[in-house]
């Protein structure tokens, strides 16, 4: 699994989301027409690997993900931004689903971005950047 499905994982293994499916996986996911709040995790450019020298290849990945709270209820979609930022802040020395990570670091807290494409949903971001095993 990538980055962002290993996201959806760690979201609901942290009671974040009820299940994987709750999240919705980059910019073509069809959201739901109910009210949310929703999650979506989108890729985003991360920066060039680590190299060690006893290691063939990269010894470790580090890919970005903006993660997005919708919701019609701009305090609910907060509130599940913020879950969803806590979560990833505690990612340390950890696999998620079968990858190992040495952390996820958050880049700044969520913020409110405005309206999505139907002009009814209030959205808040933040994005992410992970130091991971290649997988």
């Amino acid at each position: 699994m990538g980055f962002c499905e290993d996201l959806a994982t760690l979201f609901a293994e942290q009671g974040v989301v009820a299940t994987e499916n709750d999240v919705f996986i980059g910019l073509s996911a069809l959201m739901p027409d109910g009210d949310g709040p929703y999650l979506v995790v989108v890729e985003t450019s991360g920066t060039g690997p680590e190299y060690r020298q006893d290691v063939a290849g990269p010894s470790m990945e580090m890919p970005g993900a903006q993660v997005v709270a919708r919701g019609m209820d701009r305090a609910g979609a907060r509130a599940l931004a913020w879950s969803a930022w806590t979560a990833a802040s505690q990612v340390r020395n950890r696999t998620i689903g079968s990858t190992w990570y040495r952390s996820v670091n958050v880049v700044q807290s969520p913020f409110e971005l405005g309206l999505d494409a139907t002009g009814r949903r209030a959205r808040f971001v933040f994005n992410v950047m992970a130091d991971k095993k290649p997988s």
